[in-house]
């Protein structure tokens, strides 16, 4: 016997539980109505006279034969509960690919007895909201249910969750908390998309998401790795031509290049490459450009005369985030500034090399010259790990286990940079030189040193005893001179 879909779709389209629906028909075992629509049973003539008056439907629609589900089905265009309140992103482009992949992932077992959860990763400004935005509204069809939680405090979650209950109209019992009543509709319901928003702590995902059950559910989240309980996939930043895309058309400006000026269109691109095509940074500058009527050339002249103050620039007509790119990574510094002061002295001195490649091994063997606190932290393996955890936890670092090398996004180093003044960053630019003069550059294998060598620097010889070592350095590390 086939499960009865079209009997279950019309009690969870109305929230009904299998209790409410047995007490309402007068049945004793509300484990009866699920073997009925798990296809096990079938409800006798009686029973079905009476669902069918509940539910005020007929006997083929409520799933009594399979013509009538289908024909219902078709019905079903748009999900019966959604409390996304975000507009879709007109400005949306690229991520075929991991919309792809989305897609694929969550529906590969959707015969499965517990929810399939997949994580949305990387650095604030890299796009995990929008996309995960983006994915609700191009599969809204495939859902009975989206929910969107906002998860980045307790309280957050708490407040959406009290709201969803409320617009579910959903009874609380004493004994139960807001959150559970929603992971007991959760788990009694099927079709439903769970999006938790900027979680930082796992354990908040077991408040709310069920053990068994089938449904969907994506987190976004700045945190490196998801253990066990989601799978993982990191998201970097646009393609050139992607970021030129999204620069062009957020300026309003005409998106192809064959009806744009080809010194826009190179700029458009020039940008996206010096921003490392992180999208809230090439929104940021649509913005600028929209509001101030300048050119996209003119912006690249005054990014590159200006940079820390223009990623500071929101633009007053950006609300899907609120904060600015030098806004967002502030806030993760200063909050390490109180819990981890070695992690800021870590990003500090990643703020003077080449962001795409810093030996460990140089850190180490060059920790004499870096001040107190990194020297203590250099000299044990486990306490070194935990600060590089600590910028991890909010994609402010990567590293790579196999090559041991570190890196950081270009426009953390410019955040970082503007934070220090002038007697901090010729500070730390010496410490970087002296720590350079210690490392021992036979040691490093040839991938290092040939990656690193495209990123010369102008600064003065005077500091460093190597030319070579120059490669490892970040283009104007040091500053003028007074």
């Amino acid at each position: 016997m086939a499960p009865n879909q079209q009997l279950r779709y019309e009690r969870e389209r109305r929230s009904w539980s299998r209790v409410y629906v047995a007490e309402q028909i007068d049945l004793a075992d509300p484990k009866t109505l699920g073997r009925w629509e798990r296809g096990v049973s079938a409800p006798r003539v009686e029973f079905q006279k009476k669902l069918c008056k509940l539910f005020g439907k007929s006997h083929e629609e409520l799933g009594f034969s399979l013509k009538g589900f289908q024909e219902t089905r078709k019905l079903a265009c748009e999900p019966i509960f959604c409390n996304i309140s975000s507009p879709r992103n007109p400005f949306f482009v690229g991520r075929e690919d991991v919309l792809v992949h989305l897609y694929t992932t969550l529906h590969v077992n959707n015969n499965a007895a517990s929810p399939q959860v997949l994580a949305l990763g990387g650095m604030g400004g890299i796009g995990k909201t929008q996309t995960a935005l983006e994915y609700a509204y191009r599969f809204r069809k495939e859902y009975y249910s989206i929910i969107w939680i906002q998860a980045d405090t307790h309280e957050a979650l708490l407040l959406d969750c009290r709201a969803i209950v409320k617009r579910l109209r959903l009874r609380l019992q004493e004994e139960e908390g807001v959150c559970e009543v929603l992971k007991h509709w959760l788990r009694d319901h099927t079709h439903w998309l769970l999006i938790v928003d900027g979680i930082a702590d796992l354990a908040l995902l077991n408040t709310v998401l069920p053990y068994e059950g089938t449904g969907h559910t994506l987190l976004t989240t700045r945190m490196p790795s998801t253990g066990g309980v989601a799978q993982y996939m990191a998201l970097n930043g646009l393609e050139p031509d992607e970021g030129r895309l999204l620069l062009l058309r957020r300026a309003r400006c005409s998106t192809t290049c064959e009806t744009t000026c080809p010194n826009e269109c190179e700029a458009a691109e020039t940008i996206s490459s010096l921003v490392a095509g992180l999208p809230l940074a090439l929104d940021q500058a649509g913005a600028y450009i929209e509001e101030a009527g300048c050119s996209v050339a003119d912006y690249l002249e005054r990014y590159r005369c200006h940079p820390a103050e223009l990623l500071n620039r929101r633009g007053a007509s950006s609300v899907d985030h609120p904060l600015s790119v030098g806004a967002t990574f502030s806030l993760s510094y200063k909050k390490l500034e109180q819990s981890h002061p070695a992690a800021v002295e870590l990003l500090r001195l990643c703020a003077f090399l080449h962001p795409d490649a810093i030996p460990e091994e140089i850190i180490l063997e060059g920790a004499l010259e870096l001040g107190p606190v990194l020297q203590h932290v250099a000299t044990k393996p486990l306490l070194f790990d935990e600060t590089l955890s600590a910028l991890r936890r909010s994609s402010l670092i990567h590293r790579d286990a196999d090559t041991k090398m570190l890196s950081v996004h270009p426009l953390v180093q410019v955040v970082i940079k503007a934070s220090m003044d002038q007697h901090e960053q010729r500070q730390w630019a010496e410490r970087v030189a002296r720590m350079l003069n210690r490392a021992d550059y036979r040691r490093l294998n040839s991938s290092q040193c040939d990656h690193l060598l495209p990123g010369g620097s102008r600064c003065s010889q005077g500091y460093i005893s190597s030319m070579h070592k120059l490669s490892f350095l970040a283009p104007g590390s040091f500053p003028a001179d007074d």
